[in-house]
């Protein structure tokens, strides 16, 4: 029994030890992906940076293009933690004005999508978006557009409470999210380039004012 004990010991161990050099590899690639781009960097290059061989690297990751497969999933399903459950949508609306649940959305975005992590990707998205089809749809499909749609959703919503003018939300959330976006690709290179962010996130305050007050207030 002892025996067993020590074997199933070392096999926790030994595994514990293979994750945390996985993990390593992940977010190594991740920094070297995000600074000189994915074509740009080698296994041998993340290899290096882990500090461990070539052939090791192996043995959790078969290839360069499967580690940038499993960073894009991670963005993925991170990136669906932005919004609330629908289900508790309705009562998220009730308890708050809709320039509070404007505001507070934004917050929430930069600060989930602003992460150690998540500002990465974010910039091997932008690096990668014209080479690879995969970054493309993620951009478009689970970034751009769901935040489209939830948006149009909350203004339904509003509307339905009557919080709001009766609009198209439809249009307005392309009005709303479509300026943010591109403030928010402006926010990044900022914080990339270490310059003023603190006017952005001004101009982004002032467009959610502006939107609220000349289209849905009542």
């Amino acid at each position: 029994m002892k025996e067993i004990s020590k074997n199933l010991n070392f096999n926790s161990i030994t595994q514990s030890y293979g994750q945390k050099t996985k993990d390593n590899i992940f977010d190594l690639s991740i920094e070297l992906f995000s600074m000189k781009g994915f074509h740009a960097v080698s296994i041998r290059d993340i290899a290096r940076e882990v500090g461990i061989k070539q052939s090791s690297l192996y043995n959790h990751f078969r290839s360069k293009d499967e580690i940038l497969s499993e960073i894009y999933n991670f963005f993925i399903v991170e990136a669906t933690k932005v919004f609330p459950p629908l289900e508790s949508l309705d009562e998220i609306i009730e308890n708050s004005t809709p320039l509070e649940f404007l505001r507070r959305g934004n917050q929430l975005f930069l600060e989930h999508m602003l992460s150690a992590r998540m500002e990465k990707i974010w910039r091997i998205l932008f690096i990668e978006q014209c080479a690879d089809q995969r970054a493309t749809n993620i951009f478009l499909e689970e970034s751009l557009k769901k935040s489209l749609g939830f948006m149009e959703i909350s203004l339904n919503k509003m509307i339905a409470q009557n919080k709001v003018k009766k609009v198209n939300a439809r249009i307005c959330s392309y009005e709303y999210i479509y300026p943010l976006f591109f403030l928010f690709y402006e926010y990044i290179i900022s914080r990339l380039m270490n310059t003023d962010r603190y006017s952005l996130e001004m101009q982004m305050d002032e467009h959610i004012c502006f939107f609220y007050s000349s289209i849905l207030e009542k």
